[in-house]
């Protein structure tokens, strides 16, 4: 089944995974082990946290115009409720992609969020402790040009 990740079209699951959803966390059972993400429905989204990422995933439509989408424009969101454990950079630090930007904490697990890719940090709205409602900006990367 192809969907948009932030706004690219992929196939979705191969064919070889086991997917189980219990709650708002979804078990991968892959040939390389289990992996477990977190998944929230936000303003007509679907917000899946995975590995420190938050990623957007829509139903793939052919009539679609491409254009950048939450994480693809740098933007990162809160998947669900939560609190802010630990935020490790600043505005106008330049990040590496990959890079932990801050961490934050959701149903009784730590959730690192980290650079989607390499840049600037623009906007850094949180502090450590800061309660967050599932949708909130956490942190926004300026791409390097």
């Amino acid at each position: 089944m192809k969907v948009l990740v932030n706004g690219e079209e992929v196939e979705l699951l191969p064919s070889d995974w086991q997917v189980e959803r219990v709650g708002g966390v979804v078990r991968v059972r892959t040939s390389t082990g289990s992996h477990t993400a977190a998944v929230v429905q936000h303003q007509g989204k679907t917000l899946v946290s995975f590995q420190g990422r938050t990623f957007v995933v829509e139903p793939y439509r052919r009539s679609r115009s491409a254009g950048p989408s939450a994480t693809g424009s740098g933007s990162s969101f809160a998947p669900m409720p939560g609190v802010v454990v630990e935020v490790l950079v600043n505005p106008g630090d330049v990040v590496e992609k990959g890079q932990r930007l801050l961490v934050i904490e959701a149903m009784k697990t730590q959730q690192p969020i980290s650079a989607a890719f390499a840049g600037v940090v623009e906007v850094l709205p949180v502090k450590p402790g800061q309660q967050l409602a599932e949708g909130e900006l956490l942190v926004r990367i300026k791409p390097n040009e």
